[in-house]
């Protein structure tokens, strides 16, 4: 995943790089708040929690972050080269 500024000129922005894998969530309270969480960004209401569980073919999943990065700059011979700073997570 990435967040940044797409309207920030070339080589002038910030971003943060995520490395992540998506893990199914199956605990009902967290699939409540999931939903409660995406029903606050969404037009509309996404559906109960039991629309989500058992033999139901939708599933709420979640970004389990592995590695960050924020983004830094050099130049190596007049040229931009693009870099990855990790960011420690422990």
């Amino acid at each position: 995943m990435i967040i940044c500024d797409t309207t920030a000129q070339w080589g002038e922005g910030r971003g943060v790089f995520i490395q992540a894998h998506a893990k199914e969530l199956q605990n009902k309270d967290e699939i409540c708040q999931a939903l409660q969480l995406l029903d606050n960004r969404s037009p509309r209401n996404l559906g109960d929690v039991n629309d989500f569980l058992d033999d139901s073919p939708q599933r709420v999943y979640k970004a389990v972050t592995e590695k960050m990065y924020i983004n830094g700059a050099e130049e190596i011979n007049g040229n931009f080269v693009d870099k990855r700073i990790e960011i420690h997570l422990d």
